[in-house]
Parts: structure tokens; sequence; C-alpha cells
């Protein structure tokens, strides 16, 4: 037993930056969670290069060696519905940002996917059709 309860530290501002550092693109990134990344590159692959980076399972991309995975997010957590991803062509670009961060879940280590030259406004009216 204690003579007090712990200081109550501000959970909600963490968890805000945590969410921001694993699905906010770096341009929307605040200056805060900006500084909670250690490292961060950005790269754009096709569909198909994409595809032939990740390991077995499709939840983690290798980047330079096989040694480095980095766990899959989409970007604002707007993920695709199957359909919607099978219907990509095989040259759709997609940006990826790898980043290093001690609030990313698991391994620190997150690959933010992005689709580029496929507009917003079409992938959400494709999920009420």
């Amino acid at each position: 037993m204690s003579l007090h309860k712990p200081a109550e530290q501000n959970s909600h501002l963490d968890s805000t930056v945590a969410y921001q550092v694993c699905y906010y693109p770096w341009s929307a990134l605040s200056s805060n969670a900006r500084g909670k990344i250690a490292w961060h590159k950005t790269v754009v692959y096709t569909k198909n290069e994409l595809l032939a980076e990740l390991n077995e399972d499709k939840t983690r991309i290798y980047f330079v060696d096989d040694s480095s995975q980095f766990h899959l997010r989409w970007e604002f957590n707007n993920v695709p519905t199957q359909r919607q991803w099978d219907d990509l062509e095989s040259d759709q670009l997609i940006r990826v940002q790898f980043r290093i961060s001690g609030l990313a879940e698991e391994t620190g280590r997150i690959a933010l996917l992005s689709l580029i030259g496929f507009g917003a406004k079409q992938l959400r009216e494709e999920r009420y059709l």
C-alpha cells in the first residue's frame, strides 16, 4: 500500500498521438506525433510489386531485407474491401510510408499504405453499392 494513487497520466493524449503515428499520413501529423517517429521513409510500389514484398499471410511487408518486417496499416484506417482490392489494376500505384516508433503496436514498425490516383470519394461510394 502506498500513501497516494500514482499520478494520472494523460492517456487520451497518448492514445491520440499513437493513433496518428499509426494511421495518419506524414503531411497530416501533428508536430507532437512527428516527434514520436524515430525513422520514416516513403516508397511507391505498384500493386504487383507490393504483393511480391509481403509475407505469406499478407500482414507484413519486408523492407530492405527479409529480417525487417513492417506491419501493414491503411491510411486513416480506410481499409479497402476484398472486392475493391481485387478490382485494382496490377499497375495501381500504392504509397507506403515506413515508420519506426515506440508508439506503434507490436514491433514498433509499421507500413502505412495509401492508394495513389484512386479517389477517396470513389472508394466511399463503392462501399454502399
